[in-house]
């Protein structure tokens, strides 16, 4: 019954044109008379029947493309299961659904729109004619609408904590390597990491524990050996932030490119918030001489053109081109339906002529100094907690490699949504979890959308 009824929400907004659904495990029925029959043995799987929708560019062995929203991939399929969906179903969730994103993750023109993609159409946000944010728009609108009570997303810079921002969900951007990325379409092994998108801060732990993992097939999982088995969140003070030290950060390039109409006063409100459950905030002028210094186009350009290849010659099946190079030619047969906005870093990833050694150094150079900014923060302000609001500071610690948790932070007052975000160190999702679940259980802003925007 849970699964048909989400599959009948998922109908539903289909027919309204919410365009947040790429595809439907046709076998989801299935599966659900499977794990009815184990009901016995419920406690010992954490995700017992519970419906997952998982992003359009992670991988599964049944019968939904593997995509990323591209029309030259709407007959490719995955040989085999992503590590994390194979995490999900031995946990027993059931993947109900493909879903909606930026097409390529958002690497495809540069004058891209968040939520679009050639084969999935315009996703829209569940609260209204607002900025569904991307790339992971589908997965962030689907959990925001009712459709699922899980998702996954896919994050480079912003992709997963952004579009929870917007649509009042919970995303959390782990630390990379804490999240296996094999049979997952990417854009730069560098920085490209997997995570939930739920409703809750308490949801998130409970499938970030069931998705994390050592995998051989991607070496960087080492440090997932370090994560503990469940994340155990507990909230029974009334001033659940209490000892936890706040850091508001900003600068003049946040102010001038980031912020939008009456965010600097819902920082000040935040911070408030945060002040009134216990904690203690300081105010940090980031310096802006960071932007300069980290160098992400080389690093994406190269690994995009990379990784590609290798996703499309090892993990796909089905029909549609084998290399990045036939994607762009596809593309170029039909421009209006299957490159509507272009396809500029598509070529800009194909002639790209960087040595692999200059690229690893860039990597490494990118880490080192968005790392050392983000610990330099914390160290010299002594916070244990950095924020931000929504993807202000995406750039940064998706550099580093570090942890990000945005969580909902109530609505502007025109009903667009908007989230807090909050930043660690490597390795550091506990406290970004405490301190997520402290201000979500004495705010309380996550509203559900009234009913799904008229066209």
């Amino acid at each position: 019954d849970i699964v048909l009824y989400y599959l009948l929400q998922m109908k539903r907004s289909q027919d309204a044109g919410m365009n947040i659904i790429l595809s439907v495990n046709s076998s989801a029925l299935k599966e659900a008379d499977f794990w009815d029959k184990r009901r016995a043995k419920r406690g010992d799987y954490p995700l017992y029947g519970v419906p997952v929708a998982v992003k359009g560019n992670i991988g599964t062995g049944d019968d939904q493309p593997t995509s990323a929203g591209a029309k030259a991939l709407e007959k490719s399929f995955s040989i085999q299961d992503a590590f994390l969906v194979k995490k999900i179903r031995e946990a027993g969730g059931i993947i109900l659904a493909k879903t909606n994103l930026s097409e390529w993750a958002n690497y495809m023109a540069e004058n891209s729109a968040n939520g679009f993609s050639a084969l999935g159409g315009q996703t829209r946000n569940p609260y209204g004619r607002f900025d569904v944010g991307g790339s992971s728009s589908g997965s962030a609108a689907a959990v925001a609408a009712g459709l699922v009570p899980l998702a996954v997303g896919t994050e480079t810079s912003g992709s997963i904590i952004y579009p929870s921002s917007q649509n009042s969900v919970v995303g959390l951007k782990p630390t990379v390597g804490l999240v296996s990325r094999n049979c997952i379409i990417p854009i730069a092994e560098a920085q490209d990491t997997a995570g939930p998108m739920t409703l809750s801060v308490r949801d998130a732990a409970l499938l970030l524990s069931v998705m994390t993992g050592e995998d051989a097939r991607d070496p960087v999982t080492g440090m997932a050996r370090k994560a503990p088995d469940e994340y155990i969140l507990s909230s029974d003070r009334k001033k659940p932030l209490e000892g936890i030290r706040f850091g508001l950060v900003s600068n003049r390039v946040m102010r001038q490119y980031y912020y939008r109409e009456g965010e600097g006063a819902i920082q000040l409100r935040i911070a408030g918030e945060l002040a009134r459950a216990g904690a203690e905030v300081v105010f940090i002028e980031m310096d802006e001489a960071i932007y300069e210094k980290l160098d992400v186009s080389t690093v994406f350009r190269y690994q995009f053109k990379k990784g590609v290849n290798d996703y499309l010659k090892n993990w796909a099946r089905g029909e549609g081109p084998r290399t990045l190079a036939e994607i762009i030619a596809f593309n170029r047969e039909n421009p209006p339906e299957r490159m509507p906005l272009g396809q500029e870093l598509l070529i800009a990833a194909r002639e790209n002529t960087f040595a692999p050694d200059t690229v690893r150094e860039t990597v490494r150079a990118n880490a080192r100094l968005a790392g050392e900014c983000i610990d330099a923060l914390r160290k010299e302000h002594h916070v244990d907690v950095l924020f931000t609001l929504s993807n202000h500071m995406s750039y940064i610690y998706a550099a580093a490699r570090y942890p990000a948790l945005c969580v909902p932070a109530g609505f502007k007052e025109t009903g667009e949504p908007i989230g807090v975000t909050f930043v660690a160190s490597a390795g550091e999702e506990e406290l970004l979890l405490k301190a997520a679940y402290g201000y979500e259980q004495t705010t309380r802003h996550h509203n559900p959308p009234a009913a799904l925007p008229a066209k």
